[in-house]
C-alpha cells in the first residue's frame, strides 16, 4: 500500500502526512489490544466484536478496527497517485502498479490463512492447506480489493466516487434479509433457513463473497479516498488546510448521522453481514478522527496543540510499518503464541500468551493481569518497530 504523502504544515512536497501515520498507528495498536482481549471480566462487554449477539447484532469497539483501516488505505490513495516517483507516470502505469500491489497484499492474506492451519490450540486442528486455500476473503484480501477499486475510481470523475458508494449501499440493503427480525434467534437454524439474495450470492462461493463483502469494504475505502482527496487538494493550495480538516470532520459527522438514522429505521450495524449502517458509522467516525488528527498534527496554524505532536510519536512508530506488524502478528499468533507451551505459575504447560497472562495475574491480580499482558505484548511490538523506525527500515508492498 503506497503511503507517500505531503506534510501540509511543513509546506514542502515529498513529506508524509503525519496524521495518516499516527491514525494508522493508533488503529494498529487498538487492533492488537482488542484481538488479545475477549468479552468478559476484566474487559467490558463493548470491548470486543458484537457478532451475532443473539440476533441483535451491534458494533463493539473491535468492529471499528477493520473499516477504519480500509478508510485509511483509501485516504492514502490520492497522495500515492499524485506524488513521489509515480507522479509523472501515465494512468495505465499507475493502475498496473496498483494491481500488482493489490495482488501482493492478497497473497499476504493467503499466507496468514495458511498459518492458521496450525490451529488455535493443540486440541483444535486448523484447516489443512489445499488449492481452495488460495481463494480467501479475509482482512488483507478485502483491503486489496478495496484499494484496487479506489485507485480505479480515482482515475475517473469525482461524481463516480459518490455514485459507487451510494450504489453499493443501496444494493447491499436490497439483497440483505430483514436482520431486524432476527433478535432472539439462534444463528445456525436461521442461517440454514435463509432464502434471501445475500445468501444466494454467497452460495456462489469466492466470487459471491467478494461481491457481498468485498464491495461494501470497497465503499468504506472510497469514502476514505474522498477524505484523502480533500487533504491532497489542501496540500496544493486548492483548499485551505484548516477548512479541509473541518470539512472532513463535519462530513464524517453527517455520515455518522445517516448511519444512526438508518439503524433506527431497522438496518442493524453488523460486521458479519457488512451492512450499510456498519459502513457509514465506521467511515464517519474514521473521518472525524482523521480530520481532528490532521488539524492537530498537520495544519500549520495549530501551534497551540503542538505538544500533541510529541505524544503522537508512539503511534507513528506503529503506523510507519503497519503491513509488517499486521502480517507478523497474524502469522506468529496461531503458530507461536497459541501453539507453544510455556510453564505457568502452577508448573502446568500453558499456551504462550495464556502463560503470560497467568504469570502477570499471579503478580498483579486477576483484574490487572490481563491488561498488563496486553500492554506487554503491544510494548514488545513497539520496541521492534521503534528500532526499525530508527534505522529507517519500512516494509512496503
Amino acid at each position: 500500500m503506497a503511503e507517500q504523502s505531503t506534510n501540509i504544515g511543513a509546506g514542502s512536497a515529498g513529506l508524509r502526512l503525519r496524521s495518516l501515520d499516527v491514525f494508522r498507528g493508533w488503529v494498529m495498536a487498538l487492533m492488537l489490544a482488542v484481538n488479545l482481549a475477549h468479552a468478559g471480566p476484566p474487559f467490558p462487554s463493548w470491548w470486543g466484536h458484537a457478532g451475532w449477539n443473539e440476533g441483535r447484532h451491534g458494533q463493539g469497539l473491535a468492529d471499528f478496527v477493520f473499516p477504519w483501516f480500509l478508510f485509511i488505505v483509501g485516504a492514502a490513495v490520492p497522495f500515492s497517485m499524485t506524488s513521489g516517483r509515480g507522479a509523472s507516470k501515465p494512468w495505465a502505469s499507475k493502475i498496473a502498479g496498483a494491481a500488482r500491489r493489490a495482488l501482493v497484499i492478497y497473497a499476504l492474506g493467503v499466507l496468514i490463512a495458511w498459518s492458521r492451519s496450525a490451529g488455535d490450540t493443540l486440541a483444535r486442528q486448523g484447516r489443512p492447506i489445499g488449492w481452495s486455500s488460495l481463494l480467501v476473503w479475509d482482512i488483507l484480501p478485502l483491503i486489496a480489493l478495496g484499494y484496487l477499486v479506489a485507485v480505479l475510481l480515482y482515475a475517473g470523475p469525482r461524481w463516480s466516487w459518490w455514485a459507487f458508494v451510494l450504489a453499493v449501499m443501496a444494493g447491499k440493503a436490497w439483497i440483505l434479509p430483514d436482520l431486524a427480525s432476527t433478535a432472539g434467534l439462534d444463528r445456525a437454524p436461521w442461517s440454514a433457513s435463509r432464502t434471501d439474495l445475500d445468501a444466494d450470492w454467497r452460495n456462489v462461493a469466492w466470487i459471491g463473497t467478494g461481491i457481498t463483502q468485498g464491495l461494501p469494504a470497497a465503499a468504506a475505502t472510497v469514502l476514505g479516498m474522498i477524505a484523502g482527496d480533500l487533504l491532497r487538494r489542501a496540500s496544493t493550495g486548492d483548499v485551505r488546510a484548516a477548512r479541509a480538516g473541518w470539512w472532513i470532520v463535519l462530513g464524517g459527522a453527517g455520515v455518522i448521522v445517516a448511519g444512526v438514522v438508518w439503524e433506527r429505521l431497522g438496518m442493524p450495524y453488523s460486521k458479519d453481514f457488512f451492512t450499510p449502517t456498519y459502513v457509514l458509522l465506521s467511515a464517519g467516525t474514521g473521518a472525524v478522527l482523521l480530520g481532528m488528527t490532521f488539524l492537530i498534527l498537520d495544519e500549520s496554524r495549530a501551534g497551540a496543540w503542538r505538544v500533541s505532536r510529541m505524544k503522537a510519536s508512539f503511534f507513528e512508530v506503529f503506523g510507519r510499518n503497519a503491513i509488517a506488524l499486521y502480517v507478523a502478528h497474524e502469522v506468529l499468533w496461531p503458530t507461536v503464541m497459541m501453539r507453544w507451551r510455556v510453564k505457568g505459575p502452577d508448573g502446568d504447560g500453558l499456551l504462550a500468551f495464556v502463560s503470560l497472562k497467568a504469570w502477570l495475574g499471579e503478580a498483579a491480580g486477576p483484574t490487572m493481569g490481563p491488561w498488563l499482558a496486553i500492554a506487554a505484548y503491544v510494548g514488545v511490538w513497539w520496541v521492534i518497530l521503534w528500532r526499525m523506525h530508527r534505522r529507517g527500515v519500512y516494509v512496503k508492498v
